[in-house]
């Protein structure tokens, strides 16, 4: 599916587990018709208890970035209403994302009933014949420059798989 009409949502968080890791980071893009229609500047969020040193390289993410971070639940409102009108939701890894905000569906009800689009389903369908479908790979195979924000690099990635 490519379409010009989507979100893009990217989460960080202080690992795999759904049920005993924290979202530490959220952030989303919105396109209307091909152009950026706003953005959910990246929101951080103060997890019960300080990051690993594995955490803070893999996020990048520092414990002083999460400081004076906010409450998960106070900032669903503002995402569930970013998500609406059913437009589709594009993700690296949409499975992950989403198992770390299944908790709070009831209250994102627009987010768990939109179109997902996982970028790696594309790029295995558009690049059938590469060895690998990580993010910095797809990055480095469609010439496209790394950004510091992983979301810019998914916009990037999947404004370019739709060109092909």
């Amino acid at each position: 599916m490519r379409v010009s009409d989507y979100v893009i949502l990217d989460i960080e968080t202080t690992g795999l587990d759904y049920n005993n890791d924290e979202i530490i980071k959220l952030s989303a893009l919105k396109t209307w018709n091909g152009e950026d229609d706003g953005r959910l500047r990246p929101i951080f969020f103060k997890p019960k208890n300080k990051l690993s040193e594995k955490v803070i390289a893999i996020t990048g993410i520092t414990n002083e970035d999460l400081e004076k971070g906010k409450n998960v639940e106070s900032y669903l409102e503002t995402l569930n209403h970013f998500v609406r009108d059913n437009i589709p939701i594009i993700s690296f890894n949409p499975k992950f994302e989403l198992g770390f905000l299944e908790k709070y569906k009831d209250k994102l009800p627009n987010l768990f009933t939109a179109p997902i689009i996982d970028i790696r389903d594309l790029a295995k369908e558009v690049l059938p014949n590469i060895k690998n479908y990580n993010l910095k790979y797809l990055l480095y195979k469609l010439n496209i420059e790394p950004q510091k924000e992983e979301l810019l690099e998914i916009y990037n990635v999947y404004e370019e798989l739709k060109k092909r």
